[in-house]
């Protein structure tokens, strides 16, 4: 066996990671009676506990909050968990079915020699015949390079090391990236009382609740969220970037303006404290608006309404935003990078990777027989990487290794 001298422990297969997508993979192994563990770095759902600000909530309304033989049975279908309900909804979830979860082991290496797999942690060696990466589809946080020409009297988090606005030093605040994060962030701060401006460069626009149902829950009905993906087949609904709240209100750019945030474009350098923008805001804005109206107007006509609800929302309009910012003359002495996240594989020694660093994959099964992916989003389903999604994805591949291991 090749990088170590500990005696391997056998099993079948190994999973990596027990968030949503580990657990999910779990508990159908265990249905087909497949051997396996899965090896944690922390505890379960270690990224939403260490990764999340505090007001957090689902972005997905509590009745798509569903893993196998594991739905929600609240009374509230229509609300959004807090992170910390969520943590004890997987919690409660790996103890219905003892899944076999190995907290505080983090992976240092996986290799291969022959049909094994090698999983190396800092105290243990593993021998599997198969391996399931279940990290997600997020991981480690994309800050751009001119983050490093930035005045260092400026302070600097990710959306990750995010938690309340009581956190950040005194000042404005610059938020980068409008996502998601980025529109929920700015809106909590915005509503501390904080100066906030948001640079913008890529959004989607949607509305939370439309003609009486959340719109997740009309994206489900529709058939989108369980259409399969294939290099012919991409759903052309946007990315939801929606807030989870007690009263399931709306954001986005045209309720942020009102509440005071300065919108900009997207940046396009940094030399100290002076910022550049591109000129690309009203752009932006205007694609949100477009790919909005299409998905409502598929709504409408699923409906068969004749009166198209989506005319009476109003396109959003932006300012003609200044393309440069002085941030110590503007006072803002703080910047919020929401700019993504990329995949880190530095662990993974097989040759499975594309230029981009990504795991080359095929519906989460990749060209190295018996490494399999789960989590990663429109991977196999347009939903793929929701907690819904993941459920049916990993009864696909539970079918797949237990092919593999006969």
């Amino acid at each position: 066996m090749p990088g170590t001298s500990t005696f391997p422990i056998a099993v079948d297969v190994l999973i990596i990671g027990a968030g949503q997508a580990g657990l999910a993979m779990s508990y159908c192994l265990k249905q087909r009676n497949i051997h396996h563990i899965l090896l944690e770095r922390g505890e379960i759902a270690q990224r939403w506990r260490s990764e999340s600000w505090e007001s957090l909530r689902l972005l997905t309304p509590n009745d798509q909050t569903n893993l196998p033989s594991w739905p929600y049975q609240g009374d509230q279908p229509e609300g959004f968990m807090r992170v910390s309900e969520y943590i004890s909804f997987l919690e409660d979830y790996a103890r219905s079915f003892d899944a076999p979860i190995l907290s505080g082991t983090a992976v240092e290496s996986v290799s291969k020699s022959g049909d094994q797999f090698y999983i190396q942690s800092a105290a243990h060696c593993w021998a599997a015949k198969a391996v399931v990466i279940a990290t997600g589809h997020c991981c480690t946080p994309i800050i751009p390079e001119y983050s490093k020409r930035l005045n260092r009297d400026i302070h600097q988090f990710t959306a990750g090391q995010y938690l309340n606005p009581g956190q950040l030093p005194a000042g404005g605040i610059l938020v980068v990236g409008a996502g998601a994060s980025g529109v929920q962030i700015a809106e909590e701060l915005r509503l501390s009382g904080r100066e906030v401006t948001l640079s913008v460069g890529k959004h989607r626009r949607l509305p939370r609740r439309y003609k009486g149902k959340d719109i997740l829950c009309w994206v489900k009905e529709l058939g989108i969220f369980d259409k399969l993906i294939d290099s012919s087949c991409v759903p052309d609904i946007p990315a939801p970037q929606l807030i989870g709240s007690e009263d399931a209100h709306t954001i986005g750019l045209d309720t942020l303006q009102n509440l005071g945030v300065k919108l900009t474009g997207r940046i396009a350098g940094i030399a100290d404290s002076l910022v550049s923008f591109e000129n690309n805001l009203a752009s932006v804005a205007n694609q949100a608006d477009r790919d909005m109206y299409v998905m409502l107007e598929k709504i409408d006509s699923y409906v068969n309404d004749d009166q198209p609800g989506f005319q009476k929302i109003s396109p959003v309009s932006v300012p003609d935003a200044s393309l440069h910012l002085d941030l110590k003359s503007a006072g803002i002495n703080n910047i919020i990078w929401a700019t993504g996240y990329r995949r880190n594989y530095s662990w993974l020694n097989l040759n499975v990777f594309d230029p981009q660093g990504d795991i080359k994959h095929l519906g989460g099964i990749t060209e190295e027989p018996g490494l399999v992916l789960i989590g990663m989003r429109r991977q196999i389903r347009y939903n793929s990487n929701f907690i819904e999604g993941v459920g049916k994805d990993a009864e696909l591949l539970a079918d797949h290794l237990k092919k593999h291991l006969s």
